[in-house]
């Protein structure tokens, strides 16, 4: 009779993570097909993975819940509809900055109590901020900046002790120097990742229609890099991304090109499509910087793989040799 009791709940509970997962893919399905977005998002409401192969979407280890949604830069546009994102009541991590996102802050957005970091910067959000901040205890980073918001900044703010990184700049906010405020730390860039914050606006990470990444040009220069080597036309870098993701970027140095030659030749580089050629992903250009990211792969360079195969080759040549003469 205990292991039929055992065994029930057992099976309950496995029931029980199912429904809510599945309530999340419905919530995700509903947000992709009722806001614009100019990228190709890979949500297959087929898919019965999509924990692993849904781009942007984290799930819980137990893979019961969706606890993040990555999708910066992606080119959503218009409201966020209603009683998408805020069904997803386990989500821990939301970023969807440098959109075109507008309308007010979703009021049911409370609903999301376990949130901890809120990216919403680069937008085009209006209207007041919500009132009580305290329904998000666990907030630790939030970033609401170069939007529209008007009002008055929230006292609730003062209640979130576990919150040290806040970005409201570049708002139309009052009450901003009353001390409930401390500035969003900025990562601090190494020369190699710095670009000129002077740059045209219009100048974006330019990604190739297929290509499933999420992120911007803003995380690309926050991620944690690797030189890997030097070519003719630049330093090469391994990224890691917030996600984990990592991909090689290409700083291209000395290279005197105009924006419109630079794209087409990039279009024409991005259109190769081989078994045995590294795809390029995406592009970046301004007049004082040109960026280029590709996937990484972990097996090693070229060269190492032909010079460890000329050595192996000339290895078991020698020791022929020696048996034969």
């Amino acid at each position: 009779m205990e292991i039929f009791k055992i065994f029930l709940i057992g099976l309950l509970c496995v029931g029980t993570n199912a429904v809510d997962l599945e309530d999340d893919k419905r919530a995700l399905l509903d947000l992709m097909n009722n806001l614009a977005h100019s990228r190709l998002l890979n949500w297959d409401s087929n898919s019965t993975t999509m924990c692993n192969n849904w781009t942007g979407v984290t799930c819980s280890e137990d893979r019961s819940r969706v606890i993040g949604l990555r999708h910066p830069g992606v080119g959503f546009h218009g409201h966020i509809p209603a009683n998408t994102i805020s069904r997803l009541s386990a989500l821990k991590i939301l970023s969807l900055r440098s959109s075109g996102i507008s309308g007010l802050f979703p009021v049911n957005f409370v609903n999301l109590k376990n949130l901890s970091s809120l990216y919403l910067q680069f937008n085009q959000f209006s209207g007041p901020l919500p009132l009580d901040f305290s329904v998000w205890k666990s907030l630790t980073i939030v970033n609401l900046s170069n939007s529209k918001f008007n009002g008055s900044t929230p006292s609730s703010i003062s209640s979130l002790t576990h919150l040290p990184a806040l970005n409201l700049a570049n708002n139309s906010l009052r009450n901003k120097g009353d001390g409930i405020l401390s500035k969003l730390e900025k990562g601090g860039m190494s020369p190699e990742k710095a670009i000129s914050r002077t740059q045209d606006a219009n100048n974006r990470l330019v990604f190739f229609q297929g290509c499933n990444y999420a992120f911007d040009l803003e995380e690309l220069l926050r991620a944690s890099v690797e030189v890997l080597g030097k070519g003719t036309f630049g330093m090469l870098y391994k990224a890691i991304l917030e996600d984990g993701t990592s991909v090689v970027v290409k700083r291209l140095k000395d290279l005197s090109v105009g924006k419109r030659e630079f794209e087409q030749q990039m279009g024409i580089v991005g259109s190769i499509k081989h078994e045995n050629v590294i795809e390029l992903r995406a592009y970046y250009y301004s007049k004082d910087e040109k960026l280029t990211v590709c996937e990484y792969y972990g097996q090693g360079s070229v060269a190492a793989m032909l010079h460890g195969m000329f050595l192996i080759s000339l290895n078991y040549l020698t020791h022929l040799n020696m048996f034969l003469f």
